[in-house]
């Protein structure tokens, strides 16, 4: 799949807060920061040109217009925490 800028992100105004089971998502970009914190599971983690392996209880910053991907590679449940804070939340604070 061709990575895709996720233009609505950056017209948010509130931060987003989710709790993800099983989470996967495409190759993307946006200009908000990204955070998932992964509670339980297995991921592979595409950053840039670089892919990395995450496990429970690890964090994963993806900065704004960062391209990147994560996919539950875990054969067993996983649960997240999905944290994305708009660019009008970013310029609050220098």
């Amino acid at each position: 799949m061709k990575p895709y800028y996720e233009l609505y992100r950056d017209y948010e105004d509130n931060i987003v807060i989710s709790k993800r089971n099983d989470y996967t998502f495409p190759p993307h970009f946006h200009g908000s920061l990204e955070i998932l914190i992964l509670l339980k599971g297995k991921y592979k983690v595409n950053m840039d040109d670089k892919t990395y392996t995450a496990e429970g209880k690890s964090v994963v910053v993806s900065d704004s217009f960062c391209l990147h991907a994560f996919s539950k590679i875990s054969p067993d449940p996983s649960d997240s925490m999905l944290i994305i804070i708009p660019p009008a939340k970013l310029k609050e604070y220098p």
